[in-house]
């Protein structure tokens, strides 16, 4: 695993958006958080393009996005919203120039899974959590998200005591964190952008998906030999799920560990991240241990 360097004062950050278009303003409370934090920003030249839904076109998101993978100068990547658009930025960019570029953090979620799991193909790590232009929400709802982002960025290591859950499966786990939404992560599954899942640990969480859906997900990553390979599963919101007239007939919680019953790792629920507050950071490609037992939860990064 190629680690990042941690961030110091003075150090550059480059906000760029790879998926739905943002407003100037949707970004001044971040701006002001970040220049609080010691560090100087630098935006990507489209960063306020508009065609249709995406930030511009496919080739000028990419743009950025490489842009800010291969500049010297930056030291992390701030994605300032998801949406729809990173697959198709994806494939305009030759990801072997990265391979002797110094390692920096991208920081994002939801569509933004997709380039955690291009860069984690590369050994990178990369941080799920909150975009800049939430920033102002997180931080009237839960500003120890931010807090513990800071200290990721400074090169700390977190450690995640977590409520018992009912239908946590005990155990210990330790292996790589990979992992995001869902959904995106059954569209990268035997992509170019996948890769070996021997001895990780799994992080999920999904919105607005019907339980049937989420069920066909968890069997088809199943089915295709992936689960199996885990050392353990992180659960995190799934806000919003939704089911037919005629009932599905199962919970979230009892539709994965049915998918995994014939698994001996462990499997934590109720994590706080994903699309609803908090959203705690989760530090992916970062070696993790996961011990789960009746009397505490801990996830150390």
């Amino acid at each position: 695993m190629k680690t990042y360097s941690p961030l110091q004062k003075g150090d550059t950050i480059a906000f760029i958006a790879p998926a739905r278009w943002v407003k100037p303003e949707e970004l001044l409370f971040a701006k002001s958080l970040f220049f609080n934090w010691g560090f100087n920003i630098l935006e990507g030249k489209n960063l306020y393009k508009i065609e249709n839904q995406f930030a511009g076109s496919d080739a000028e998101r990419a743009e950025d996005l490489e842009w800010a993978l291969l500049n010297p100068e930056i030291k992390a990547i701030f994605c300032v919203r998801g949406g729809y658009g990173c697959t198709r930025a994806l494939r305009m960019i030759d990801f072997k120039n990265l391979t002797q570029v110094t390692p920096k953090l991208l920081i994002g979620y939801s569509d933004i899974t997709a380039i955690h799991f291009a860069l984690q193909k590369l050994n990178w790590q990369s941080v799920h959590f909150s975009m800049p232009s939430t920033f102002e929400n997180v931080n009237q709802k839960s500003a120890k998200d931010l807090t513990y982002l800071h200290q990721i960025l400074l090169g700390n290591k977190i450690n995640y005591p977590l409520s018992f859950h009912i239908q946590n499966k005990n155990g210990i786990g330790k292996g790589k964190l990979i992992g995001g939404n869902l959904s995106i992560i059954l569209h990268i599954v035997h992509t170019e952008y996948d890769f070996d899942w021997e001895n990780c640990i799994l992080f999920i969480e999904d919105i607005d998906e019907y339980l049937y859906q989420i069920d066909r997900m968890l069997v088809h990553l199943a089915i295709t030999g992936k689960l199996k390979k885990l050392k353990g599963i992180i659960v995190g919101h799934f806000t919003d799920t939704k089911d037919n007239t005629i009932l599905f007939g199962k919970t979230v919680e009892e539709i994965i560990l049915q998918n995994c019953i014939e698994y001996t790792f462990p499997i934590v629920f109720g994590f706080e991240a994903g699309h609803s507050l908090p959203n705690l950071p989760l530090l992916l490609g970062a070696e993790a241990t996961l011990d789960v037992s009746n009397d505490l939860v801990t996830i150390k990064i």
